[in-house]
């Protein structure tokens, strides 16, 4: 078991450093995989080839390093974390949150984590709504997932994200098998998730059981599809425009807090919504795609280091 392990934690390295490649590339304002990036990860995965977009092939490794993240007992394979709503659905439904877990419960739940070959995700989001890291005397999430399961916080964020989609589409199609739903695919879809679970509960009634998945698979295919489309029809913006930019994040930054805001507002309440919903969208888009580039650039940082280091010595 330990053995196998090892070689788990070595090939998540291997992706990790695929990952690195593929961010490098990304900020070099390449879209497509090069045959030079192709040949570099080629000894790590084959899933990878030149001509396929960056966004797909950084999808492709998180869908690889999806089984090898924790540790590989079969039991966790086929326990659900929470099963789907029974009776009528709503376009969304809210689920009740979760009570604090006990120590014991928290203990368990680790442990099942860490064990799991698949629906990690989904075990990940049990934790973080029962509070896992209090129960095990953690003072925070971050140190909880990285000290019990070796995750940095950006990367628990993202299996978190994937997680809530995975349940919230399970639910929407009343089905007890997990959606097939990367990380990456995940963040895509996240801001839009109450559209493609609508569109996934439509579709899904009256199908039988096993038509669902490719169902589900379907619908989040089309809805990358289109947002991929919105964004290439988007012009790129100019340093003006990028100066309003800022000058209108300094300016919500410095607003009153948001209750008192919203009690200034009356008769434009429907207008500015309708502003204000797709504006946040793309915030979060942007506050996404930013975080994306700076850990990208503090892994170019760490690894100049790491040679200057080992040319020094």
């Amino acid at each position: 078991m330990s053995h196998n392990r090892d070689e788990r934690r070595e090939r998540l390295k291997r992706l990790d450093g695929c990952l690195d490649v593929l961010e490098d590339a990304h900020l070099r304002g390449e879209a497509v995989v090069s045959a030079w990036v192709a040949a570099r990860l080629r000894s790590a995965t084959a899933s990878v080839t030149a001509g396929m977009s960056i966004a797909d092939a950084i999808e492709e490794v998180f869908a690889e390093q999806e089984p090898c993240l924790t540790g590989g007992g079969p039991e966790a394979a086929s326990a659900p974390v929470r099963p789907p709503a029974a009776g009528p659905t709503s376009p969304r439904v809210e689920q009740p949150l979760m009570s604090p877990l006990n120590e014991a419960g928290a203990r368990d739940l680790t442990e099942r984590i860490r064990t799991a070959t698949r629906h990690v995700c989904t075990l990940l989001l049990e934790a973080h709504e029962g509070r896992a890291w209090l129960a095990l005397g953690y003072r925070s999430w971050e140190r909880y997932v990285r000290s019990e399961f070796g995750l940095s916080r950006s990367r628990s964020y993202e299996l978190l994200d994937q997680g809530r989609v995975i349940v919230e589409l399970q639910r929407a199609a009343r089905t007890s098998a997990f959606p097939d739903v990367s990380a990456y695919a995940a963040g895509q879809i996240k801001h839009h998730l109450d559209d493609v679970a609508a569109c996934v509960r439509e579709r899904t009634a009256g199908q039988p059981e096993d038509r669902v998945p490719e169902i589900i698979a379907d619908v989040v295919r089309e809805q990358r599809a289109c947002l991929r489309e919105s964004r290439a029809l988007r012009p790129s913006p100019h340093a003006t425009e990028l100066a309003r930019l800022s000058a209108a994040i300094d300016c919500l930054a410095a607003m009153p807090d948001a209750i008192t805001t919203a009690g200034l507002v009356r008769e434009e309440t429907a207008e500015l919504l309708s502003s204000a919903e797709p504006a946040l969208l793309w915030l979060g888009d942007l506050v996404a795609e930013l975080r994306r580039r700076a850990r990208a650039e503090a892994l170019r940082d760490r690894a100049r280091a790491g040679h200057e280091y080992a040319v020094g010595a």
